[in-house]
């Protein structure tokens, strides 16, 4: 009595230890050697290999749940070794077949189920064997049989191949839409960017002219403003020298100026000197070539002076060389030239 009770707590102890013992994991890289090993063998059409290699890949994962494309690769399989067992007549493959199926409930599809009975037929046709025209006539009824669950099988398939097609056809055309209006709308937020952008660069542009416009404007309205003062300041000498001209025992400033009229109110040629001109006679000697030199020399320096001060570089000297020029162009000899470029070079005096 002792020795059954110990048996029974051994026993116990036992099944309590593996229990306790975790589950072995599915060795996921085996398991998908073996899939794209069933999957080669699938594709060169050695379906009893490809068969075989789907039940090796099931039995590593054992009670656990499969994945479907495992499902989905073993139900192809099957389907596939069941047309070679019909076409071969290999009635001793389809118990074992027929028992996995069994064991595997997703594996009983209805064109396997269809193939299974099929097959079961054409044994038990060969099993009994022609027996006169009774079995003439149960040869064609069973031959009639095959061939309408043959029909049906490609019907169903066909059928299937369709459905998959409808699918695959509505599956691309959604991806197409979605490519397409993601292009669309990538197209419009581009447009919008760049419509934006060349609003932005219109805006400164007008900016920029508005500026330009206004610095013209500001500009003009400067330079009228500093003629205005000039003129102003022309008119207010005139009227000076008019008023000086007028005090009495004074020179008229006009008056003193070189005479360059005639009589009859042409001009006249001044080179020969012989008009009354208010000039220095022409110098006779040496001494007084070198006096008008002296001075003509005297006056540069001065005008240099005179544009430092004034902020305007070589502004006498221009204005005596152009006068020069003038003088020499209207027939002054060079004496009066001369004595024209000194005056020029201190005008601004």
């Amino acid at each position: 009595m002792n020795r059954k009770k110990l048996d029974s707590a051994l026993m116990l102890c036992v099944v309590a230890f593996l229990l306790a013992v975790p589950a072995f994991a599915v060795d996921e890289q085996l398991a998908q050697r073996y899939m794209n090993a069933a999957n080669d063998q699938y594709s060169l059409g050695n379906y009893a290999k490809a068969y075989s290699y789907v039940n090796t890949v099931m039995d590593l994962y054992g009670n656990d749940p499969l994945p479907q494309n495992v499902e989905v690769l073993a139900e192809t399989a099957y389907y596939s070794n069941l047309l070679r067992i019909k076409e071969g007549r290999l009635y001793a493959e389809l118990d074992e077949l027929r028992e996995k199926v069994a064991q595997r409930p997703f594996l009983a599809t209805e064109r396997i189920a269809r193939t299974i009975n099929v097959i079961e037929s054409l044994e038990a046709r060969d099993s009994r064997g022609p027996s006169g025209a009774g079995a003439s006539r149960a040869v064609g009824a069973t031959a009639d049989e095959l061939r309408l669950a043959l029909e049906s099988v490609r019907k169903e398939t066909a059928a299937q191949n369709q459905r998959v097609n409808d699918e695959f056809r509505s599956e691309l055309l959604g991806t197409q839409r979605d490519a397409y209006e993601t292009a669309l709308r990538e197209a419009k937020e581009a447009n919008g960017a760049t419509g934006r952008v060349l609003v932005l660069i219109l805006t400164l542009v007008a900016g920029i002219c508005f500026i330009i416009f206004i610095a013209v404007i500001v500009n003009l309205s400067v330079s009228v403003r500093g003629q205005k003062a000039q003129n102003e300041k022309f008119v207010e000498t005139l009227k000076v020298v008019s008023e000086l001209a007028r005090l009495p025992g004074q020179t008229s400033v006009m008056q003193a100026l070189p005479h360059v009229y005639g009589p009859a109110g042409e001009v006249r040629m001044i080179g020969s000197a012989l008009a009354e001109t208010g000039l220095p006679p022409e110098p006779a000697t040496e001494a007084e070539r070198a006096e008008l030199s002296a001075l003509a020399v005297k006056c540069r320096d001065f005008g240099a002076q005179i544009d430092q001060a004034t902020g305007r570089k070589n502004n006498s000297k221009n204005v005596a060389e152009l006068v020069f020029k003038i003088s020499q162009e209207m027939g002054w000899p060079q004496y009066e030239s001369t004595l024209f470029f000194s005056v020029a070079m201190v005008y601004d005096i």
